[in-house]
């Protein structure tokens, strides 16, 4: 652990009030992205609720649920009609994001810091940027940021713990250009 300069663990109860209302007020800023970020991400979704929010608006409840009863009949004629259709725009764009957040994005620091990936200054905790995750269906790639000081050899020093971390058989590692790694989970 390194420190630049020595810190007191006590913590007055006015911090950890500004602390909760700075993390609530965060979280409401982002929340208005994450949701624009999803309904572009899909919109087999999102124009539909759009639709049936404007038609509530425009002409009242009842015909609302009517547009909404319409709209779920049409989902599921499509998915009985043509699958392949169906799964390239809604639910295989839903099961590539699910499959990215629950199996890499949601454990990522911890797999980090149990690796021994991640480093310490101060008293922040520095994780490497997992920034891109393409999901295929062999091979799922990971493109991350490596830390300041990393190199190619600590990834692969630590390729088959990650790969049993991640839930893969294998872990190739990789760098497309210096400061970067990709891993290929198998």
């Amino acid at each position: 652990m390194v420190r630049s300069e020595p810190r007191y663990n006590f913590v007055r109860p006015s911090d950890v009030f500004e602390q909760v209302v700075f993390s609530l007020i965060g979280d409401a800023m982002r929340l208005p992205r994450t949701v624009f970020r999803w309904a572009v991400s899909f919109p087999a979704l999102s124009l539909p609720i759009l639709g049936c929010g404007a038609v509530a608006h425009q002409w009242g409840a009842s015909t609302a649920t009517a547009a909404i009863v319409l709209t779920v009949l049409l989902a599921i004629a499509w998915r009985l009609a043509w699958p392949g259709s169906f799964r390239r725009c809604v639910s295989g764009r839903i099961l590539v994001r699910w499959r990215g957040w629950s199996r890499y994005e949601r454990h990522w620091p911890q797999i980090c810091a149990l690796h021994g990936l991640a480093n310490t200054l101060d008293q922040d905790v520095l994780v490497p940027q997992l920034k891109r995750i393409v999901i295929g269906t062999g091979v799922d790639v990971l493109t991350v940021r490596m830390l300041p000081g990393q190199s190619t050899t600590d990834w692969q020093k630590q390729a088959e713990a990650l790969a049993h971390a991640l839930g893969a058989q294998v872990v190739r590692v990789r760098s497309p250009r210096p400061g970067w790694v990709e891993l290929e989970a198998q």
